[in-house]
């Protein structure tokens, strides 16, 4: 579902959301990424990646339990948020 949202200015911005993942694992999660992210507004005026922003709030590939979380901005490869990988970290 896509939204449009904004801080106001010179404010923060809560995003919150309550997501349940199968209880799927081994082969049968093979090809299953499930994933929550929010991209920057330039996306909707052809803006490309990784420039317009993106967080990735959540990624979990593969039905291993481990969820990711990352930033990507700037320019692919390098720049600021360290392209094509960009920053961040997971947890188990």
């Amino acid at each position: 579902m896509a939204s449009s949202f904004a801080a106001p200015a010179g404010g923060e911005l809560e995003v919150t959301a309550s997501i349940q993942l199968p209880n799927v694992t081994g082969a049968a999660a093979q090809g299953y990424w499930p994933a929550f992210w929010l991209l920057g507004a330039p996306i909707r005026n052809g803006g490309v990646w990784p420039s317009i922003g993106e967080i990735d709030a959540m990624e979990s590939v593969n039905g291993t339990n481990v969820e990711y979380g990352t930033l990507h901005c700037g320019v692919n490869p390098g720049g600021p948020c360290n392209e094509t990988n960009g920053l961040g970290g997971n947890t188990d």
